[in-house]
């Protein structure tokens, strides 16, 4: 695997992925904030898949998250369950690091053990501060405080 960088220093995948989260920021999510009940989303491009399985079928990360009137309220994804695919984002993550001058992470030794037993494990987390927010229609996570 040849890591290729562009001449602002970023990976095509990093490339990508920061165009996607634009497009999101800009197109879809003032869409999202009109909305008024809860929104899931589901099948995201492979380049933004961080740990999930991609569908064997569509390609698409089998990743998920659930919005209210624009505010993520939760997440989760399908565990990817095979080790050499684990193996290679650890390596390809490392990879853009020392291209930057940073420390590798070591290896996750217990994730790696644990990944082929993961066959079919999913999960989805819920931001209990983001589900406040709403509650008490508070518009900044910044200015959220628990007392």
């Amino acid at each position: 695997n040849n890591l290729q960088v562009s001449g602002d220093g970023f990976t095509q995948l990093e490339t990508l992925a920061r165009e996607f989260e634009l497009f999101f920021a800009e197109k879809i999510q003032p869409k999202l904030r009109q909305e008024t009940s809860l929104i899931f989303l589901y099948g995201f491009p492979p380049f933004s898949r961080g740990m999930a399985e991609l569908d064997p079928l569509t390609g698409l990360a089998c990743r998920i998250e659930c919005f209210y009137r624009g505010v993520e309220l939760a997440n989760g994804y399908q565990e990817i369950s095979d080790l050499y695919t684990v193996e290679q984002l650890f390596i390809q993550c490392n990879k853009i690091r020392l291209s930057r001058g940073l420390p590798p992470y070591p290896a996750d030794e217990t994730l790696l053990h644990l990944t082929p037993a993961m066959q079919g494990v999913a999960g989805m987390a819920l931001g209990l501060e983001r589900l406040l927010m709403v509650f008490f229609d508070i518009d900044d996570i910044a200015s959220f405080k628990l007392n």
